[in-house]
């Protein structure tokens, strides 16, 4: 034997497989490859960096299910080019392992750099030992926003996947179905849920431990169904299953919406009324919608729709819909797959629930079965990927069993989901991560159920049928207006009780055009411009006297005119009074003008004051519903609930401190503004 023979076998124990250790940090590797690769590789396309990290990922995965001597392995004396041929090899026999996930030509087209780099970063961490959830996380750092965000589709963050699995708590033999299944996190939380399941039973020896594993098997095997458009993410979803326990046979590269095009395989293991559990995040928006009119007439939702007065409620027509937002089309669809009794969780954006003229498809779920939850997510749930404000619905379909009965509807609102803006990690003290995710799904299982915002129920006829966003109803805002009254130091009075009493009166601005900006001196007044009480006009965006004098008199702004900002995307409810010297502006459409008529009633410093007090501001978070990434009071500005002081010194009081400060600021302005001009003329 020769000394450079002998000198390997050596060497080999060094990468040993049983070696390997789980990886606490797999999302910042996954990170670190992402932006390595799309720098430095022949491939720098998202899209297609996804597709070979994938093949590199399932070389990783067999050789550590597959071999006790690491091949997926770079040593710093080995050449590029030899690494890339080992793992050539490597994927070939994945290739012939998963003949259902690659095609028998499909290959490795990273350059031989790239290739080590990614090895480089992988081969000391086991996959099959590292936390799932963290596998989730590194996936979704990795194909991140480029891959999917065109097309609607983002991945669901690992919080509000398990509280929709803890929601609906699927069962040892359920069937479940995700048809817009991405990466696969719906059915590995699935899949994991069930094992937990089996191995309760096998720790109570109700199940032996070969009972245990021949139904893991089959369960990871047969009881899982995802399908996915997308040719990466189904590659992608299935090297997940495969990490999670081999439930990659049910992975199908599919177009949900449109059953025709299904092959033979897929028709096969999907029917309708067959799936216990349907589970999906799908795309959303109205940028891409479904246009196919033979998709679109296999579906009720895909008609057209009218509201019948006489039933108060709406209908549909024969009509085919000359558009359709997909994930209405994958509401109906999942409806369809589920057997009576089945159980829906979806994500859907805020305007389904808070939008009459989307009514018809909250009545549409109503007259096939029950809506059984509604969860209230923060808006920041999905960023830093997408600004759009998501609601998760509960639903459960209509069985012979039911009595007829209406059945509560539970309702929570999330603020806090475990991550920033950013999507950094947010933890608390005990340096866990700040989630209230986990509390809804045990507040929604409680016997008898609590009334706090994370978790409180109301029968269905006591909800607007068309309003059913959660904030619209929570227990804090009817225990503090309870408080008020019990303090007997304030009256309650709605801003509609105002209007009708002639109090106050409130107008809306109007839009100028963006081709009359910067034709003056005269601001146009926009949301961006009104913070802090006062008026703070971008100057590039002001307009002549010509088109002020057109909107002069339909506006007749005055002083103590308060501007309220009711659209928008972050600036609902910010206010502004109107002094002597601001009340040649023109305001945007998207503020009101509140106009208090009968100043004995009502000082407008006062009504200033209330409408930033935190019971307000309260309320006005709970009435403004998103469409999308725009926010809208609405006509729901009228329901606004003012504690206003019963004691007139109070009154005088706020007003005259209020009045102060305002007229104040105004004040010192002008004078900041005369010696500017001052200065720019020469006399100073």
């Amino acid at each position: 034997m020769s000394l450079s023979t002998l000198g390997t076998q050596l060497e080999l124990p060094t990468f040993d497989n049983h070696n390997l250790m789980p990886s606490h940090s797999l999302r910042d590797v996954f990170h670190q490859i992402y932006y390595h690769l799309y720098s430095n590789s022949n491939l720098p396309r998202a899209e297609r960096l996804a597709a070979e990290v994938t093949r590199l990922l399932f070389c990783k995965i067999y050789d550590e299910s597959h071999n006790t001597i690491r091949e997926f392995r770079y040593e710093e004396s080995e050449d590029a080019t030899a690494v890339l041929t080992r793992i050539k090899s490597l994927f070939s026999r994945v290739r012939r392992e998963y003949p259902d996930v690659f095609e028998s030509r499909e290959t490795i087209h990273l350059d031989p750099r790239s290739v080590v780099y990614v090895v480089d970063q992988l081969q000391n961490y086991s996959l099959l030992q590292t936390d799932k959830d963290s596998i989730g996380d590194a996936f979704e750092a990795f194909m991140g926003r480029g891959l999917r965000g065109e097309k609607g589709q983002f991945f669901t963050p690992r919080t509000v996947v398990r509280m929709m699995i803890g929601v609906l708590d699927p069962q040892v033999g359920e069937k479940i179905l995700d048809p817009a299944c991405g990466s696969g996190g719906f059915l590995s939380v699935a899949l994991e849920h069930l094992w937990k399941q089996i191995e309760e039973c096998k720790e109570k020896e109700t199940l032996t431990p070969v009972q245990a594993r021949e139904l893991k098997s089959r369960i990871a095997s047969q009881d899982l169904i995802g399908i996915d458009k997308e040719a990466d993410m189904v590659k992608l979803a299935r090297a997940y299953m495969v990490i999670v326990g081999d439930g990659h046979g049910g992975i199908f590269q599919a177009d949900s919406l449109a059953k025709s095009t299904w092959s033979d395989q897929l028709l096969d293991r999907v029917s309708e009324q067959t799936f216990d559990v349907a589970v999906t995040n799908p795309p959303f928006g109205a940028r891409i919608p479904i246009t196919n009119r033979a998709v679109l007439a296999q579906y009720d939702l895909g008609h057209i729709w009218t509201f019948r007065k006489r039933l108060n409620k709406w209908m549909p027509t024969a009509k085919v819909a000359a558009r359709q937002d997909p994930q209405i089309l994958f509401l109906e669809r999942c409806v369809r797959m589920l057997r009576p009794g089945g159980r829906l969780g979806i994500v859907l954006p805020e305007g389904v629930f808070g939008n009459r003229k989307t009514g018809y498809v909250l009545d549409y779920l109503r007259s096939q079965g029950n809506i059984t939850g509604i969860v209230d997510c923060t808006r920041i749930l999905f960023q830093p990927y997408t600004d759009t404000k998501t609601n998760v619905l509960f639903f459960r379909k209509s069985d012979v069993s039911d009595d007829g009965k209406p059945q509560p509807v539970f309702l929570a609102v999330v603020r806090r989901c475990g991550h920033d803006r950013r999507g950094r990690p947010v933890v608390q003290e005990d340096g866990t991560l700040d989630d209230e995710f986990p509390q809804v799904v045990s507040n929604f299982h409680a016997s008898p159920r609590g009334e706090t915002r994370l978790g409180f129920c109301r029968q269905p006829d006591s909800l607007e049928p068309y309003y059913l966003v959660p904030r619209y109803y929570t227990p804090e805002i009817e225990r503090h207006a309870y408080e008020f009254q019990q303090s007997r130091g304030y009256n309650l009075v709605s801003i509609q009780e105002l209007v009708q009493e002639g109090v106050i009166e409130i107008r809306k601005g109007h839009e100028v055009g963006s081709e009359a900006y910067g034709t003056g001196d005269i601001p146009f007044v926009r949301t961006s411009d009104i913070a802090n009480w006062e008026i703070a006009a971008d100057p590039t965006r002001s307009i002549s006297e010509k088109i002020y004098e057109e909107y002069r008199r339909k506006q007749g702004l005055q002083e103590g005119d308060i501007l309220f900002v009711s659209e928008g995307r972050y600036r609902i409810g910010r206010a502004c009074i109107l002094t002597p010297r601001d009340t040649k502006i023109v305001v945007q459409s998207h503020v009101k003008i509140i106009r208090v008529k009968r100043w004995e009633v009502l000082n407008p410093y006062v009504l200033l004051y209330l409408l930033k007090t935190p019971f307000v501001q309260e309320q006005i978070e709970a009435k403004t519903f998103i469409q999308s990434t725009i926010a809208t009071i609405g006509p729901r500005i009228n329901e606004l609930i003012l504690p206003i002081p019963n004691k007139p010194d109070i009154l005088r009081d706020i007003e005259n401190k209020i009045k102060r400060i305002v007229v104040g600021r105004a004040e010192l302005l002008a004078e900041a503004q005369q010696i500017d001009r001052m200065y720019k003329s020469g006399c100073l």
